[in-house]
């Protein structure tokens, strides 16, 4: 059981996922905490968390999310002061955890993709967000007509887009 002393809300239970990534000082976790993935999903569906956060002064946190960004891309134990943390729970406090945590999923992991957009791309920011839809826009109605194959059309948007 997830305890109700928890310094932010937490949705899941004790044998889900429940890694968030953790950064000293890092303001952005100052208050909450929030899957990456989903954080992911939010942003290439057109949501820039500078516009909204944090509530108080949007946008001010800017370059803190942007360390969460990277860090999320390139892994905790290649940042110094970074690591995987799972929430208070069972009467333990927040803690660290390793490799061989027993509730990994898939989605926790920065190539897990569920959509053509991989996340690795979230880092360059919201400019390229719009390009990106533009051209899966495009690259679908040519599929929807049969000017392109699915498979082209896959190659061309990955190919565009790659790192």
């Amino acid at each position: 059981i997830l305890d109700q002393d928890s310094p932010y809300f937490v949705l899941g239970g004790e044998d889900w996922d429940m890694r968030t990534l953790n950064i000293r000082d890092n303001a952005c976790l100052d208050c909450h905490r929030i899957g990456m993935s989903t954080l992911s999903l939010f942003m290439r569906n057109g949501w820039d968390p500078n516009e909204h956060m944090p509530p108080t002064n949007p946008g001010s946190l800017a370059d803190d999310l942007n360390e969460l960004i990277k860090v999320w891309n390139e892994g905790p134990e290649k940042t110094e002061e970074a690591n995987w943390v799972v929430p208070p729970m069972n009467g333990q406090p927040m803690k660290s955890v390793v490799d061989d945590y027993p509730n990994q999923a898939f989605f926790n992991d920065p190539n897990y993709s569920p959509l053509p957009v991989g996340r690795k791309n979230a880092a360059t920011g919201m400019a390229n967000e719009s390009k990106r839809q533009s051209l899966s826009q495009q690259l679908k109605a040519m599929v929807d007509t049969g000017t392109l194959s699915k498979e082209d059309a896959e190659e061309i948007f990955q190919s565009a887009f790659s790192d």
